[in-house]
Formats: structure tokens, sequence, C-alpha cells
């Protein structure tokens, strides 16, 4: 609805200062945070990120520059598994206000195409989404929800802050796109 009424007006998430305070004080870091948010969801299965090729990224992250934070989808909060480790503030998956801190106090935040990846855009913070348009198949589907069509162009995300990919999440496609962030 943003892409389509030019004149509508949104309002920025309103981000606690005490809430990022207290998640700044509990990371005790000076390394830049970067943020994946994985979607693990029980539908629509074919749009999930790649959780093989998000393992290969964070165990290529220079841990002593960067503090990785791992958001879940609301299905996968606390599975005891290879991202449990990054899963620092599982509250994040069903707090928006937590969720928009952390996206706020990140770097960068990385996404595939789904809805969280909003809270970057309207606050213009640094985000890149993989599978934005997804493999073509559903092109409809992605078009609708994003708003735009991948030849288009958003009218109102910034194009240096947000970059939106059609390729899928593979370790190749992640390295490439976050080089010049990391």
């Amino acid at each position: 609805n943003l892409e389509k009424n030019k004149e509508f007006e949104f309002a920025k998430l309103n981000v606690s200062k005490v809430l990022s305070q207290k998640i700044r004080e509990y990371l005790n870091t000076k390394k830049k945070i970067i943020s994946i948010t994985l979607r693990e969801s029980g539908y629509t299965r074919f749009r999930n990120s790649k959780l093989s090729e998000w393992k290969k990224f964070i165990n290529h992250i220079n841990e002593s520059k960067f503090k990785i934070i791992v958001i879940r989808d609301f299905e996968k909060v606390g599975t005891n598994d290879f991202f449990r480790k990054y899963e620092l503030f599982p509250q994040a998956s069903v707090n928006i206000s937590f969720r928009s801190s952390l996206y706020k106090l990140a770097y960068l935040n990385l996404f595939v195409s789904n809805g969280p990846q909003t809270i970057c855009w309207i606050n213009n913070y640094n985000s890149i989404s993989w599978k934005v348009w997804g493999s073509g198949n559903n092109k409809l589907l992605f078009d609708q929800n994003l708003g735009f069509s991948k030849e288009t162009g958003s009218r109102i995300l910034n194009k240096k802050n947000q970059i939106l990919l059609a390729e899928e999440d593979t370790f190749k496609n992640i390295l490439k796109y976050t080089q010049k962030f990391i």
C-alpha cells in the first residue's frame, strides 16, 4: 500500500531508547552487529531461508569484527540447532518493539523476502533481502506482496540502504552482496 499511495504518510516505528540501551549493555560489545532474520515457516516453504547457506555465512564471518544475532521465525524459536547460539534475543521473534530496536542497532540486517524486512525499509536501516521476486514461478504472488515488480522498482525505498534481490540466498550470493558492508 505504501507503493500504491504516494500521499500515504507512515509513521516510523518508535524505537525505545531505554530498550536499545539495555540491549547494547547486554551485548557489551563494540563490534558491528549483523542481524539475520531467518524465514523458517511451515507455509510457502519455497520462500524459506536456505539454512545450510546461512550456516556457511555465519561460519565465514570474522567474529572479532562482527556480532551475529539471529532472529528466528516464531515457529522455530528456541530450536536446539546451530542457530541457537546466535539467537541471543528470542523475544525479538514475537515482540515488534524488541525486533525494531535490534534492527536499529544493527549495522546490517539480512533477510529473505518476508514481512519483517519492511521495518528496515520504513526506517531506512541498512538491509539486504534475497528472493524478493522468487524464482519467477510465483511472480504475481511476490509482486502483490511487495507492491511493485522487479522491472518497475520502488518509489519509496533507498536503493543504497535497502538492497532487494531476486537471487537465491546461496552462500556465494550472500557473500557477494554483503562484501561492501563487511
